[in-house]
């Protein structure tokens, strides 16, 4: 992410003070507060899209999702 893009965020988000997002710091921040938000969204879209759609793309996704290291309760 550049430092425009950075400055981009800032001013959509209402954030006075540029904050650089490159910083590793700033990063994980940043993709801890959106994965946050979109949790719950983003495993109903994969759930979706393995549903509905067919190829080599889902068939490769639910490969590596069957093959990953789980964390189980």
């Amino acid at each position: 992410m550049s430092n425009n893009l950075s400055k981009q965020l800032c001013e959509l988000c209402g954030i006075e003070k540029t904050v650089d997002f490159t910083k590793p710091e700033n990063f994980a921040r940043l993709w801890e507060v959106v994965n946050k938000q979109t949790k719950e969204e983003l495993i109903g879209r994969i759930t979706g899209r393995i549903l509905v759609e067919a190829g080599d793309y889902i068939y490769e996704l639910k490969q590596s999702i069957r093959e990953a290291e789980w964390v189980y309760d």
